[in-house]
């Protein structure tokens, strides 16, 4: 397996929506740890972490929604499928 080298790490309400939702649009599970609710998932070379916030690595205040402020941009060979799915 080859890591990017920016790997954006998102913080989540509900690890399990998250990764549902992730899932659902054909982001696979390469690794996760269960019990941190940490999950590393990956679709066509785009790879992206999540963990369902805590306190032990906040970065600032969290308000949801959270993401505000920043976006990530993906490639994929099949936008429109992958817009169908959603």
């Amino acid at each position: 397996m080859k890591f990017n080298s920016l790997i954006p790490e998102l913080s989540v309400s509900d690890i399990n929506i998250s990764k549902e939702f992730y899932k659902s649009i054909g982001f696979k599970i390469i690794y996760e740890r269960i019990d941190d609710k940490f999950c590393f998932l990956e679709l066509e070379g785009n790879q992206i972490m999540i963990q369902e916030e805590n306190d032990i690595w906040n970065v600032g205040d969290m308000e949801y929604p959270f993401g505000r402020g920043i976006n990530i941009s993906m490639s994929v060979s099949n936008v429109t499928e992958l817009y169908n799915l959603i």
